[in-house]
């Protein structure tokens, strides 16, 4: 018999009902349907999935389609003639930021940072504000997106659609070859982007610099411009960004790229253009069409784990960047059936150049306008802060590295982060051994949070511990974080465009609170969404048992395995921190569940 699906939203129930099972209001459809199955989890999470109100949609231009009226093109400065373009994944819809390059006479650059002007468009206490203040953030699972705003917003009139008249929020700056700030600029803006170009396009670019790229290897580009011109602008922002990022190591930042973590063609961004580390699962291509994946197996008993010691496995697979032979970060995507919507395949989405060029640049981005809301507002700012590593976790695991032989040195985001680079090496080895390691070190780590800068008396807590700096913020992306749209908010009023925002210190510390929420929820939905995809993949594959024994207080196991066959002998494996090993992934009895199970060593030499 197969398990129907229901549920009862958490609202709607009593404290005394909660710890019980819920009563069943709404049934979803069976147990192991993938729509269903996210239906239960959105719900589960209270995820507003439902249409936009009328009141909502009432607050977005009725008259379509809409134009920039000339009253408000004076306001603004004027930047459609310039060589202006997006980078994004190639199925993005909500594009929130574009960059520019222009060189200057002096042999410096004038760079510029433009994002969608949703608060333009999203008007304070408005019914359209209330329903993206509660939302707080979209969604985005392996299928679908649970937007924020509505579609006209998203994916029209905010969206930075090529050879289109946008309005923006710009950040600007003079800067040197070497990436040194000398100038910065703030304000509203008009743009029309020249091109839409996909990570894969810049990252051609990149790597091919003295190549001529033809008009039919490109996304259309605008008669204005030239793709020649637009590629220069790349190479340029790629040379200063790689100036850009060295600089934050040298100061102290910090970057743990966890394992083991999925995404969908339509998961766009997920924060890694602002600076947030990507979650990533290192695997081959091939290892689910077979039945084994090398992995790297972390097995520690001194750090205590909830319900007993931690026995984990990330998957790893060094492929080499290029002729460098750097082992690139990557994480493993699906790619969807057309018409039923199930996952057909995977393959591996690489954190690239590209990647870092436009992170660096929003990175930038926000730090600047952190700096400059706090300089005007120092009692109502929005910023995000990042706590330093929980005290216990980060002893415990001091004390591990030092049983195992580890010289790290964690007195600061940037020697914790030197430690481990010494660390790692260039061998198969050394990048599972990384993945352990980033895996553990990632584990002390505290979320980030959104506060109002006037709640906290004590400035040194508005420090973000990973990037090393005193101010931080969102800014760069207003149409999927409504933090962002309150940024643009006092951004605008700190420069003397619009009134101060009417929200008092009070109203915006529960808001920020809110979108932390939010933030985790929608967190924990994405995982489980791409959890959901990542079952239905590989719940055909076999099955296989094993047993095992922790011998001793060292992180150490002792596996016996069974012989295969009567006239083998049984096989014993010994298992310790670093130690490769294969492993199988196994379907389970319950709905859309799965293992990961060791495999039984080879007898043969």
């Amino acid at each position: 018999m197969e398990r129907a699906m229901q549920s009862t939203p958490a609202a709607q129930l009593s404290s005394a009902e909660l710890p019980r099972i819920r009563q069943l209001a709404k049934s979803l459809g069976q147990a192991g349907e993938i729509e269903p199955e996210t239906e239960g989890i959105l719900t589960e999470y209270g995820v507003d999935f439902s249409d936009f109100s009328p009141e909502a949609l009432e607050c977005l231009p009725q008259s379509l389609p809409w134009v920039i009226s000339p009253g408000e093109m004076a306001k603004r400065r004027d930047l459609r003639k310039e060589c202006i373009f997006t980078i994004d994944p190639s199925t993005a819809k909500d594009l929130d930021d574009a960059l520019s390059c222009k060189q200057l006479p002096d042999g410096n650059f004038e760079v510029g940072v433009h994002i969608a002007d949703v608060s333009y468009f999203v008007l304070e206490e408005t019914a359209l504000d209330r329903v993206a203040s509660e939302r707080a953030t979209s969604v985005y699972l392996v299928q679908k997106v649970i937007p924020m705003l509505p579609k006209l917003l998203c994916e029209e009139l905010c969206s930075l659609n090529p050879m289109r008249d946008r309005l923006t929020f710009s950040v600007m700056w003079k800067v040197t070859p070497e990436g040194k700030i000398l100038d910065e600029w703030f304000g509203r803006t008009v743009i029309c982007s020249c091109a839409k170009l996909s990570y894969d396009h810049a990252q051609s670019m990149i790597e091919n610099p003295g190549k001529v790229f033809s008009l039919e290897e490109l996304p259309p580009v605008s008669p204005q411009h030239s793709v020649a011109e637009i590629q220069q602008a790349v190479l340029n922002l790629h040379r200063i960004a790689q100036h850009l990022r060295k600089q934050r190591f040298i100061d102290g930042a910090l970057r743990l790229d966890q394992v083991f973590s999925f995404a969908s063609e339509r998961e766009k961004k997920r924060e890694g253009k602002d600076g947030k580390d990507e979650t990533v699962m290192q695997m081959p291509k091939t290892c689910f069409g077979c039945t084994k994946a090398q992995a790297s197996l972390e097995v520690h008993s001194s750090i205590p784990q909830e319900g007993g010691t931690a026995f984990t496995s990330s998957f790893y697979h060094a492929l080499s960047n290029g002729a460098k032979g750097q082992p690139c970060t990557l994480k493993l995507s699906f790619t969807l059936d057309q018409e039923s919507g199930m996952p057909q395949g995977c393959y591996i989405y690489q954190y690239r150049d590209s990647n870092k060029l436009v992170e660096e640049f929003m990175l930038l981005a926000n730090m600047a306008v952190a700096h400059q809301i706090y300089r005007s507002f120092p009692e109502q700012a929005l910023l995000r802060r990042h706590p330093p590593p929980q005290s216990k976790l980060l002893n415990d695991l001091m004390e591990f590295c030092h049983q195992v032989g580890l010289e790290i040195d964690f007195s600061s985001a940037g020697s914790l982060h030197k430690s481990l680079i010494e660390t790692f090496g260039a061998d198969k080895y050394s990048e599972a051994r990384k993945e352990v390691l980033t895996n553990m070190f990632s584990r002390p780590m505290q979320m980030a949070l959104y506060f109002c800068t006037g709640v906290l008396e004590d400035e040194t807590l508005f420090r973000h511990y990973a990037l090393n700096v005193p101010f931080y913020t969102h800014f760069t992306s207003p149409i999927r974080r409504y933090a962002d749209v309150v940024v643009h908010r006092l951004l605008s009023a700190s420069l003397g465009i619009s009134s101060p925002i009417k929200m008092e210190k009070e109203a915006i510390q529960r808001q920020a609170e809110h979108c932390n929420d939010r933030k985790m929820a929608s967190k924990r939905v994405q995982e489980l969404s791409t959890d959901l995809f990542f079952a239905v993949f590989v719940r055909a594959l076999p099955l296989l048992g094993f047993h095992f024994q922790k011998v001793g207080r060292k992180p150490e196991l002792t596996l016996m395995w069974e012989p295969e066959r009567p006239e083998q002998e049984s096989v014993s494996q010994e298992i310790t921190i670093f130690t490769l090993v294969e492993v199988v992934l196994r379907s389970d009895g319950v709905p859309l569940k799965y293992s990961t199970l060791l495999k039984r060593p080879s007898t043969q030499k």
